[in-house]
């Protein structure tokens, strides 16, 4: 099933996020520090198996990478 997943993050500067191509980041990118909630979008998995995406969160020279895995 389609569906958003929040992910909430705390920069200390200006970010980025940047996913696969069947993940819709929104926003992907900020320009202050604080809490910041991003929506992780996607589609239904057309496949049987289950699917594995990542995210790259890069502030500055810090970088966290989140994997989200969608089942049928």
């Amino acid at each position: 099933a389609d569906g958003t997943h929040p992910v909430t993050i705390l920069p200390t500067c200006s970010w980025t996020a940047a996913g696969d191509t069947w993940i819709i980041v929104n926003p992907v990118a900020g320009g202050e520090k604080g809490i910041h909630v991003v929506k992780l979008s996607y589609t239904a998995n057309p496949s049987a198996a289950p699917r594995t995406g990542t995210v790259t969160f890069k502030a500055g020279t810090y970088t966290e990478t989140f994997t989200l895995t969608q089942k049928q």
